[in-house]
């Protein structure tokens, strides 16, 4: 960001300039983030699977994005700080409003993101606190006990 602010120093700069720096800016930041996205996944997938690997280029490609953002908002002289500044005020705000509802949500997203069941496996969902008593879903299709059957004895 500082090299980009002593070359605008240079240069003369009125409102058609910063725009294409800035423009510059961002299809740079952009392509050079696809770039290193894609080498991290030709590098990680043999290392660390498919899923981590596509979580790993996820965040790259987040912190790509926010450093390509935050360059071409300095040259837009815009203060950065500012920005994120209000961005974390007007989150703690509906952090607060919504704590329910949003803890909900972030432990839905962790759940997709940790990946505790693939597609074929069987899951159990107690629709009562004691399990045991009351039915749950799917309904257990193991043997059943009656008054006919004998019991060991004790």
């Amino acid at each position: 960001m500082y090299l980009l602010s002593d070359v605008t120093r240079i240069i003369p700069t009125g409102a058609p300039i910063q725009l294409a720096y800035t423009g510059l800016a961002t299809v740079s930041g952009v392509v050079l983030t696809e770039i290193v996205v894609r080498l991290l996944k030709a590098e990680l997938v043999s290392v660390a699977g498919p899923g981590a690997t596509e979580r790993l280029t996820f965040g790259a490609e987040i912190i790509g994005y926010a450093v390509t953002m935050a360059a071409a908002l300095t040259i837009l002289n815009v203060g950065v700080e500012s920005v994120v500044l209000g961005a974390a005020f007007s989150g703690m705000v509906l952090g607060l409003a919504a704590q329910t509802s949003l803890s909900n949500v972030f432990g839905g997203v962790a759940s997709i993101m940790s990946r505790p069941f693939v597609t074929g496996d069987r899951v159990t969902v107690s629709t009562w606190q004691y399990g045991l008593f009351a039915t749950a879903y799917p309904p257990s299709s193991g043997p059943t006990t009656s008054s006919s059957q004998e019991r060991p004895a004790r």
